[in-house]
């Protein structure tokens, strides 16, 4: 079996690589039925919104704070109306 390191791989598929780094989803647990495509899509989509906000600061650390910052969370959904 090839050996390929975990930075090469998140190179080459972005998007995987994103959902990877920003949610841990190697290490999700949901593995029955359409569990991991539903979970897949909500995932992107929580994505989609932390990449239309224009503050500074990477993808986990949005994602982090729209979990802990109620009034953030609030201001990214306000932007999805907004456009």
């Amino acid at each position: 079996m090839l050996y390929i390191p975990s930075r090469a791989c998140r190179h080459a598929l972005p998007v995987d690589g994103q959902l990877d780094v920003s949610f841990r989803e190697d290490a999700a647990r949901n593995r029955k039925d359409n569990g991991p495509a539903n979970i897949a899509v909500l995932r992107r989509r929580a994505l989609d919104v932390a990449r239309r906000d224009t503050s500074k600061g990477s993808l986990s650390i949005k994602l982090k704070r729209a979990g802990w910052d109620d009034a953030f969370l609030l201001n990214l959904l306000n932007q999805l109306d907004s456009e």
